[in-house]
């Protein structure tokens, strides 16, 4: 035998004597071909080098499938979405542009003339009956009719109006009691429709929370004058709770998230949200929904220069808070522009102005965004709305 083989055996016996499970096989073959130490090392790392190779492709096509997995959901996700609130068309974005404008959509909030606010505020009476009230009334619900009034507007005949269509009675809730109960009928009284008996619920719920004790006290009195004096009436529910961000979880002030979990059922659904939060807090008591906002069907809100809308973002509450929702500009004449998908630069000027948003992401909501489509598209053949033709002063 060699002095060069004899060396090698030598290597290889004190290498298998200190390693534990051994070195790679192909090692001790080198040896056996009388290979050198330093001839044998290399081809060590060549064939770690080669397996730490297959070892990364195999982890990168791992990725790569992670990847494609993960397009292909977001892009379905995108669909879905889609699907539910599709984008405006090109044309209908451009008449968006020429029927509700720029025009005094800068510097001047409290003056009421941004196109916008224009379009709904100050356009007349907002009714719903086309879009939300003859759909609930035609339904069969599997939950009870259940309403929430956020602060409230003196003479509002909606909660009565609610009570007799979700409870398809129209004769138990008597809107002239109301009116009377008041002193007189709201400046855009309930246009009156023939409500279907055979979607007849349970029971349908109304609450009223308000903040202000005067405003509180006063509908205590007007639910007494309208007959619902017995301390367990359970069909309208008035309440002295401020809902806010900051709501300490008490009885007197929660959020919305809370005031949901607290006063409905663990899957009770909540049909109607008005807000009429004074002090401009609508953008606050919205943020304040959380993941509750996604059991809401439809709501009406105002959006405003002051309060809380001076740091809110109505951008953000459209495409993150009330991401669920389809939300259009509410005008008179059973007028609708879609916000949701159709965003404009000059949206984001605060002026006071009131919204509409139905909950796309909810299955038995959708006749109520069918219809409110069909009146957006309406309002676009309509043309441009009546807008001050000269530079306010």
């Amino acid at each position: 035998m060699s002095k060069r083989v004899a060396k090698a055996r030598a290597i290889r016996e004190a290498t298998r004597k200190k390693r534990d499970g051994g070195v790679i096989p192909y090692l001790d073959g080198a040896y056996e071909l009388g290979l050198s130490g330093t001839i044998a090392m290399v081809l060590l790392l060549l064939l770690l080098g080669a397996s730490m190779m297959t070892i990364y492709m195999i982890q990168s096509g791992c990725r790569m499938t992670e990847d494609t997995t993960t397009t292909a959901t977001t892009t379905k996700v995108s669909i879905r979405q889609k699907e539910k609130v599709p984008s405006c068309s090109s044309s209908q974005m451009e008449t968006l542009k020429t029927v509700m404008p720029q025009n005094f959509c800068q510097g001047q909030a409290f003056a009421h003339i941004c196109s916008f606010s224009v379009a709904t505020v100050k356009s007349g009476c907002q009714d719903t009956t086309t879009y939300f009230r003859i759909p609930i009334a035609s339904m069969k619900l599997s939950n009870p009719f259940t309403a929430l009034f956020v602060g409230f507007e003196a003479k509002d005949d909606t909660p009565m109006d609610l009570l007799a269509i979700g409870n398809h009675n129209p004769d138990k809730y008597s809107l002239s009691k109301w009116n009377e109960a008041w002193g007189g009928p709201h400046t855009c009284p309930k246009t009156p429709f023939p409500i279907d008996p055979r979607g007849n619920t349970e029971k349908a719920q109304i609450f009223v929370v308000d903040e202000d004790s005067k405003r509180y006290q006063k509908l205590m009195d007007i639910k007494k004058r309208v007959g619902f004096d017995n301390e367990d009436d359970q069909d309208f529910i008035v309440s002295k709770t401020k809902i806010s961000t900051h709501g300490r979880d008490s009885s007197e002030e929660m959020s919305l998230e809370r005031w949901m979990k607290t006063n409905l059922s663990e899957k009770g659904e909540l049909h109607y949200l008005k807000l009429y939060a004074w002090g401009g807090r609508d953008y606050d008591v919205l943020k304040s929904g959380g993941k509750a906002l996604r059991r809401i069907w439809y709501m009406e809100f105002f959006y405003d220069s002051k309060g809380e809308w001076e740091i809110g973002s109505m951008k953000g509450l459209i495409h993150e808070i009330l991401d669920s929702f389809a939300c259009y500009w509410h005008g008179a004449n059973n007028n609708l522009w879609r916000i949701t998908g159709c965003w404009q630069r000059h949206y984001a000027f605060s002026s006071w102005s009131k919204l509409v948003c139905v909950n796309a992401e909810i299955p038995e909501a959708r006749p109520i965004f069918i219809q409110m489509e069909e009146a957006f598209t309406k309002t676009l053949e309509k043309g441009e709305i009546n807008l001050p033709k000269e530079d306010p002063p």
